[in-house]
């Protein structure tokens, strides 16, 4: 969850009142979801993951076959400029692209957001997930059309769960709302096939420690009547980071795998140098 209190913001590289920050009524490609975003943690000048965000971004234009005139290397300057700006507060700046039909009207808005941080005690219990019937009509874009995720999301909520896990027809679990999933069996962690997903920028960088200090990495669909037979369970995301699962539906973890506190840890290391 974010929330604005920042007083400005960025329109096509250029800084602007936050009262500016509109999008028209008549606009049919917002209005259908036709644009995509990125969204990143920032502390100070200091981005997390900042260029693999801008070329996700690029890569979900592509997918829609949505055409701009906007460069990674200006997205990247106008990015570092807005968060000189906002000083040494911790933010989100999060990236709208909105397509048009002529490539040249698409407008790139550049937000910073007031981050709202998993609470700590999270980290050593586990969540509580819910599983949903829902899928996204193109899985591999960050896209504007979001109406599954949300109406999924806020079923969990509804439900006092933290996150809701795409179930498919074909009965597999794929991905959280906001955040990717993986199971953990016998100190491996499987992750859904890569085509099948949102493919996080946090994902990879938690799956290459995996490689790096030998753990075992299965790509492989996660089907949800096999959860009972699975040691555990975790999410991530940006503002998530690596989190544990405490429960899914109705069936409880024992508790936290020794494989998933490792990734834990090594990615809170990987952020700290």
């Amino acid at each position: 969850m974010v929330s604005c209190t920042f007083p400005f913001f960025s329109k096509n590289g250029a800084i602007l009142p936050m009262e500016q920050a509109v999008v028209p009524l008549l606009s049919i490609e917002y209005s259908y979801g036709f644009g995509v975003y990125e969204t990143m943690r920032f502390h100070g000048e200091n981005g997390l993951f900042v260029r693999e965000h801008i070329e996700r971004l690029m890569h979900s234009a592509e997918l829609l076959r949505l055409q701009h005139p906007f460069r990674k290397e200006e997205i990247g300057e106008w990015v570092q400029t807005l968060s000189k700006k906002i000083g040494d507060e911790s933010c989100n700046i999060k990236i709208l692209l909105i397509g048009a039909k002529k490539p040249e009207d698409a407008q790139m808005f550049i937000l910073p957001l007031q981050p709202h941080f998993p609470e700590k005690r999270w980290y050593k219990q586990g969540v509580e997930t819910i599983t949903v019937a829902f899928d996204r009509p193109i899985p591999t874009a960050k896209t504007l059309n979001m109406l599954r995720s949300y109406l999924a999301q806020r079923e969990a909520t509804e439900r006092g769960c933290y996150e809701a896990l795409s179930l498919h027809e074909d009965g597999c679990i794929y991905e959280g709302t906001r955040s990717n999933f993986y199971a953990v069996r016998g100190g491996a962690v499987i992750t859904p096939p890569r085509g099948t997903i949102l493919e996080g920028i946090t994902r990879a960088h938690v799956l290459a420690l995996a490689h790096e200090h030998g753990i075992e990495v299965q790509e492989a669909r996660i089907p949800a009547n096999e959860i009972p037979n699975f040691d555990g369970a975790f999410l991530t995301s940006s503002s998530m980071k690596v989190m544990p699962i405490r429960k899914i539906d109705d069936y409880e973890f024992a508790g936290i795998p020794e494989t998933t506190t490792k990734l834990m840890n090594l990615y809170d290391e990987l952020l700290r140098t």
